[in-house]
């Protein structure tokens, strides 16, 4: 089972590309629509979700396995937390993908595959998988490695920072957050060759590959008066003692 969950809040038509990226990958995709902490006063487009009829307050078309969900929430993580309650409860195994509103499940028909395999690797290693990870893509072409999109939310019992930390069905608090790519972490020596020897070198392609699921990040393409609304100062002050409890983000 894999399930898709999107934190969604005055985004416009960017939801629908997120949306729809989530449906092609997931069995059930949830959406909840509103804000985590002080709501924005700036006059922002809302979240226009009409591609799937008109909403009231919650939504869930018996056709297409979706569910939107309009609220308030004090975090982002007690909204997080409430999105996965909203799913419970789970078959094993069950897999969470995350996308925000203003990003987008690239190459999302694949993404099956990779967590089947996931699934392949613990049953011969008996080593438990909590996520995979999932590279995403900034506009300006720069690479992040995300270690929290991808979950086994059947083993997660609730946020405690946004979504980077969070605790497990064991009652241990695990730390995930995002970490920049470098060139000599992917690259093979084949690769480093390739760039250094004057004469040329074998063309190869660089990550992320074809067929493999990745995300786009999008804020740029929000309204205006809407880029500037990220995580609360509550959230940066836990995140900051997160870190310094060894759960670096």
């Amino acid at each position: 089972m894999i399930v898709g969950l999107c934190s969604s809040y005055l985004e416009g038509s960017l939801v629908q590309g997120a949306i729809r990226s989530l449906l092609a990958a997931c069995d059930h995709v949830v959406v909840f629509e509103g804000p985590a902490g002080e709501p924005l006063e700036e006059d922002v487009p809302a979240s226009d979700f009409s591609p799937w009829g008109e909403l009231g307050d919650d939504w869930i078309d018996e056709d297409v396995p979706l569910g939107i969900y309009r609220g308030r929430w004090r975090t982002d993580a007690e909204k997080r937390t409430k999105m996965v309650e909203s799913l419970r409860p789970f078959t094993e195994p069950t897999w969470g993908v995350w996308i925000d509103g203003d990003e987008v499940l690239v190459n999302p028909e694949y993404l099956r595959d990779w967590l089947t395999f996931a699934d392949y690797r613990e049953e011969e290693t008996g080593v438990k998988n909590m996520g995979w990870p999932l590279k995403l893509v900034e506009m300006d072409g720069s690479i992040a490695v995300c270690q929290a999109k991808v979950l086994r939310i059947d083993r997660l019992d609730s946020y405690s920072v946004s979504s980077s930390v969070f605790r497990n069905a064991m009652g241990g608090l695990e730390g995930r957050g995002n970490y920049r790519a470098r060139v000599d972490e992917f690259g093979t020596d084949e690769h480093l060759r390739a760039l250094s020897d004057p004469d040329g070198g074998w063309l190869f392609h660089w990550p992320p590959l074809p067929c493999e699921p990745f995300i786009m990040h999008r804020s740029a393409l929000r309204h205006p008066r809407r880029q500037g609304l990220r995580l609360h100062e509550q959230e940066a002050v836990e995140i900051e003692k997160a870190k310094a409890a060894g759960l670096g983000t």
